[in-house]
């Protein structure tokens, strides 16, 4: 079978069950068992795909698919890895969870539906983040994982949970606008130094000129790129969203934010990393990170002494992870 069918099958899975998830609410009241029938196939289907693509990238080394557009090497095969199994496991935890809530009527049958539907197209923004090789699209579905994550934090319709929807989509998309500034100077630096511009826009072929890059530029396009997908990662001081959103969403949608979708982030950050360090050397880069890293760890870990509720304590510990 080739790359770009495996690639096809990992990617549309999720999105098609979030649809047919969707489509369920049209079923009302009756919609509980099919909508968990189809949110219990999808996410075993998911966990058996991630882990093919993973082998395969293990066994290749790398692989492309869709010309340069999708790629998994080791890095990516990692967190992929990760994607699938905590996808898996929050997904069955989801059932249960989510049932209680129902039956107490925390939630409405077609309020479910929206759910799973949005549970479903969370794990294709993420997946789309990890596979792809395109920086543009990398960095579209980073700002895509906000979009549908945000819908998750605020299932509940209640003031206090839709203010922490709000609050996490203003920030991470502020945020994230950092990244797309530091994104198009990577690119524009890239496509002045290749012999065939349209190339700059892949990861994998700026790796491969990033020592031929302008150091002021790519300095500055670092700068930005922390910022902008720091943000999403919850280092200090952009990391404002993240304990509210922890104390609003369902539980396995906490597990999802801080186990996966901090890590989608992260992997963009070393990428990065890794073409800066090669540009101009690791000296710049890792003051830069030990100085926001040092800085996460203090805060969040004072905050944590003094947090009483469990999932706020939770979201700081990612903080300072």
């Amino acid at each position: 079978m080739s790359y770009s069918v495996m690639f096809a099958l990992l990617l549309l899975t999720p999105l098609l069950f979030s649809l047919l998830c969707f489509a369920c609410r049209k079923r009302g009241l009756s919609a509980t068992c099919t909508v968990t029938v189809l949110h219990s196939l999808g996410i075993t289907l998911l966990l058996i795909l991630a882990l093919w693509v993973v082998q395969t990238a293990a066994d290749a080394g790398e692989i492309f698919a869709a010309g340069l557009w999708l790629h998994i090497d080791g890095l990516g095969g990692l967190f992929l890895a990760i994607l699938g199994v905590i996808g898996f496991l929050t997904g069955v935890y989801s059932i249960g969870y989510m049932r209680h809530e129902v039956a107490h009527g925390e939630l409405s049958p077609v309020t479910l539906c929206d759910y799973y539907g949005f549970f479903h197209l969370f794990l294709f923004t993420m997946l789309l983040v990890v596979t792809s090789n395109n920086l543009i699209v990398m960095w579209a579905a980073i700002e895509a994982t906000t979009l549908s994550s945000a819908f998750l934090v605020g299932i509940y319709g209640q003031r206090s949970s839709l203010e922490s929807a709000w609050k996490y989509i203003i920030i991470c998309t502020v945020g994230v606008a950092f990244g797309l500034f530091g994104t198009v100077l990577v690119y524009a630096n890239a496509a002045s130094v290749m012999p065939q511009a349209e190339m700059a826009i892949f990861w994998s072929e700026v790796l491969k000129q990033s020592s031929l890059l302008d150091p002021t530029l790519i300095l500055l396009a670092f700068v930005f790129v922390l910022i902008g997908f720091g943000t999403k990662t919850g280092l200090f001081p952009m990391h404002a969203w993240l304990p509210d959103a922890h104390s609003e969403a369902p539980s396995p949608v906490s597990a999802l934010l801080s186990a996966v979708l901090l890590n989608c982030a992260l992997l963009v950050l070393i990428r990065y990393y890794i073409i800066i360090c090669q540009a101009i050397g690791s000296d710049f880069p890792n003051r830069l990170l030990l100085i926001f890293g040092m800085l996460s760890v203090a805060v969040a870990a004072f905050f944590i002494l003094v947090q009483r509720d469990i999932k706020r304590l939770l979201a700081y510990s990612s903080v300072e992870n």
